[in-house]
């Protein structure tokens, strides 16, 4: 996956950290509305690669929130090995 993974190529049941967003201040207000900003820590439910156009949906805090690929491919992540502690 690179040094630099992204949103858009975690699998299903993975949880990663945000290290970045990089996407103008509309994008990226708009993320941390929903609690997506660098320190989070969120768990992929659902990438569906196969579909291309299907949202990835990522649960925060338990609460489940679908984001497009697009966006998804530009939040940089870190892939975490610990338990997620909400």
């Amino acid at each position: 996956m690179g040094s630099n993974p992204t949103l858009a190529v975690m699998p299903p049941g993975s949880r990663v950290r945000v290290k970045a967003i990089l996407a103008g201040w509309n994008a990226s207000w708009r993320l941390a509305s929903i609690g997506i900003a660098p320190g989070t820590v969120v768990e992929v439910v659902s990438n569906d690669i196969a579909y291309p156009w299907s949202p990835i949906v990522v649960r925060i805090g338990g609460v489940e929130v679908a984001i497009g690929r697009g966006i998804a491919s530009r939040i940089i992540v870190e892939p975490l090995n610990e338990p997620l502690n909400d």
